[in-house]
C-alpha cells in the first residue's frame, strides 16, 4: 500500500514537471492573439471553475479556518498573482528555454529563504550549489563580454517569478498538513483571479472580447488552465506533503530539459551548446545543493520519526 502510493505520488510530480515543462509553448502560442495579463486572468478563471465544481463535488472543499485566512491571502499572492505576472510577461519576452532555465533555479533559493523563515542553517555545499547556478545563468544570458543576450526586462521579471515562487513555497509547506492539495489549489486560483481582474481592465484594451476566438489559440489556453494551473499544482502540493519541499523541487530540474526540447520542436527554437552548456551547469548546481538538503532531512526523520 505506501510503495503504491509511493508510486503514484512519483508519477503526479513527473506529470507536473511534464505539464509546466509544456506551459512556456502553450504561452508563446496564445500570446500571438492575448496579452501575457489577460492570459493568466483566462486560465486562472477556467481553473478555479474547474477545481471549485469538483472539490464541492467530492466533498474536498475544505473551509479555511479564520486564522489561516490572511495567509491564504498571501499565498495567492505570491502564487498565482505575482508569480504568473513575472513568468508570463518574462517568456513573452524571452525565450522559452532560457525562460524554463531560469525558473529551474528555483530550488536554489529555497534554503536562502529557509534560512530565514524556517531557522534552517545554509551549508557550504548550499552556497556552492548557488555559486554554480549562477554561472550557469551568466552563460545562458551574456555574450561578447558582458553585452546581454536576452531581454533584460524579460529577466526581471522572470527573477520576479523565482522570487514568489520561494516564497510561496514557505507558506504552501505550514498550509499542506492542515488542508487538502484540492482545498488549497481551489481557493488559491480563486484569489489569484480576483486579484489579476483590475489589471486586466487596466493593461489590456480589449483584447479578449476583439480578437476572434480560434482552436489554435483557445486549446493551448484550456491547456494552460486544466493542465498547468490545475492538475500540474495539484500533484506537485501532493509532492510536497508527501516528500517536503527539498525533494519535491529535485524534480524541477526536469522542467528546461522538457522546454528546451519541445520548443525546439514545437517552435522551432534552435539548441545552442551556450544553452546546453549553461543549462548543464544550472542544473549541477542546483542538484548539488539539493542532494545535501535531503540528506540531512533524512537524518532528521530518523531522529525524529514523527517529522
Amino acid at each position: 500500500m505506501v510503495k503504491s502510493r509511493h508510486i503514484l505520488v512519483v508519477t503526479g510530480m513527473l506529470l507536473a514537471m511534464l505539464f509546466w515543462g509544456w506551459s512556456f509553448i502553450w504561452y508563446k502560442q496564445v500570446f500571438v492573439a492575448y496579452p501575457p495579463v489577460t492570459v493568466v486572468f483566462l486560465r486562472l478563471v477556467i481553473s478555479s471553475v474547474i477545481l471549485l465544481a469538483f472539490a464541492h463535488y467530492t466533498g474536498r472543499l475544505q473551509a479555511i479556518r479564520p486564522r489561516d485566512r490572511f495567509r491564504m491571502l498571501l499565498l495567492a499572492l505570491f502564487n498565482p498573482f505575482l508569480y504568473f505576472i513575472g513568468e508570463s510577461v518574462g517568456v513573452s519576452l524571452v525565450s522559452s528555454s532560457v525562460s524554463a532555465v531560469i525558473i529551474s533555479t528555483i530550488p536554489l533559493f529555497t534554503p536562502i529563504a529557509a534560512r530565514f523563515y524556517l531557522g534552517e542553517k545554509l551549508k557550504t555545499v548550499n552556497i556552492l550549489g548557488i555559486l554554480i547556478s549562477f554561472l550557469g545563468i551568466l552563460i545562458i544570458v551574456f555574450h561578447d563580454g558582458w553585452n546581454i543576450s536576452v531581454s533584460p526586462k524579460g529577466l526581471a521579471f522572470l527573477i520576479l517569478a523565482v522570487a514568489s515562487a520561494v516564497f510561496y513555497a514557505m507558506i504552501l509547506k505550514d498550509m499542506t498538513g492542515e488542508y487538502h492539495p484540492i482545498t488549497i489549489i481551489s481557493i488559491q486560483n480563486t484569489i489569484g483571479a480576483v486579484y489579476f481582474l483590475p489589471l486586466v481592465f487596466l493593461v489590456d484594451s480589449g483584447s479578449f472580447l476583439t480578437t476572434p476566438l480560434s482552436i489554435d489559440v483557445l486549446w493551448p489556453l484550456f491547456k494552460l488552465a486544466i493542465f498547468g494551473s490545475s492538475l500540474a499544482f495539484i500533484f506537485y502540493t501532493y509532492g510536497v506533503r508527501e516528500f517536503g519541499t527539498s525533494k519535491a523541487n529535485i524534480y524541477g530540474n526536469l522542467i528546461p530539459v522538457i522546454t528546451t526540447v519541445l520548443a525546439a520542436i514545437i517552435l522551432r527554437e534552435p539548441i545552442t551548446w551556450k544553452l546546453i552548456t549553461g543549462m548543464l551547469v544550472v542544473l549541477t548546481g542546483v542538484l548539488l545543493s539539493q542532494i545535501s538538503r535531503v540528506k540531512s532531512r533524512e537524518k532528521q526523520r530518523n531522529y525524529h520519526p514523527g517529522i
